[in-house]
């Protein structure tokens, strides 16, 4: 997570693809080779390592990841809350997204994209909502784990409000009767 946050710091700060990896290993202490091992000889492949790190650790589009449908807001904090400890561990997370999704270009497209299978995600969670209501629900959780200042009773009352208005439209499904 560590090359992760510096790479997305010196996209933020030198442009995109202007760093060097001579740089990044200088800052982290370890041979470039290592990681040339790890990521291949190319920018390219050490972001687009980047980009699946915060799509899947960030947005949670790890393919075995379980739904937030039918969660305690216990559950719902703490996943919140390990959703904000990877940003507040890396916060050039949130900076580098908001400063290339307006960007045109690739970068754009490959952010933009994260935001939209994330989107696509809670749509497929929650069917009955519509497109408005998702956006809405992606908003609450982004900046409830984006912002610094979110406690965990804090991040437990976001909680709530999420899952009570989830509660809202989705009627429980009534109880079988015993016959």
């Amino acid at each position: 997570m560590e090359i992760l946050n510096l790479v997305l710091t010196y996209e933020v700060d030198k442009g995109h693809l202007k760093w060097k990896v001579s740089d990044v290993s200088r800052k982290l202490k370890v041979s470039r080779s290592l990681i040339y091992y790890h990521f291949g000889k190319a920018k390219e492949s050490i972001l687009d390592s980047c980009y699946q790190i915060v799509a899947e650790e960030f947005y949670g589009l790890k393919k075995d990841m379980r739904p937030l449908r039918a969660c305690s807001d216990e559950i719902m904090a703490q996943a919140l809350r390990e959703t904000q400890a990877i940003y507040l561990n890396n916060s050039a997370i949130v900076v580098f997204f908001h400063r290339w999704r307006f960007q045109p270009g690739d970068v754009q497209t490959r952010v933009l994209g994260i935001e939209k299978q994330f989107r696509a995600k809670l749509q497929a969670t929650f069917p009955e909502l519509s497109g408005e209501e998702v956006l809405a629900l992606h908003t609450l959780m982004h900046g409830a784990v984006t912002s610094p200042f979110t406690g965990i009773e804090a991040m437990r009352i976001v909680a709530g409000v999420i899952n009570q208005f989830l509660r809202k439209r989705f009627k429980p499904a009534p109880l079988p009767v015993d016959e």
